[in-house]
């Protein structure tokens, strides 16, 4: 399951607003929550999203398959992934 933070002191930016601000480590979910994605800025053909996951994976034989190129930053752990 995947929550977006919706919470209002922590508002996603307006699409084109500057860039706020702030630090990656502050206000992380609770260990075992589910996946948390915030907007940290948006404009036409990009967004840059924080996303905290621990340990959340796709079911099994899951193709996940999206309309937008993806280009992730692994800032702290580690991953695994299976290309075929």
């Amino acid at each position: 399951m995947i929550a977006r933070a919706d919470d209002p002191s922590h508002p996603s930016p307006e699409p084109g607003a500057p860039p706020a601000r702030g630090n990656l480590w502050r206000d992380l979910p609770a260990p075992g929550s589910a996946e948390e994605i915030r907007i940290l800025a948006s404009r036409p053909g990009a967004r840059i999203e924080r996303i905290v996951s621990r340990a959340h994976a796709s079911p099994p034989d899951f193709w996940y398959d999206q309309d937008e190129d993806e280009f992730v930053l692994l800032v702290s752990g580690s991953s695994g992934s299976v290309a075929s």
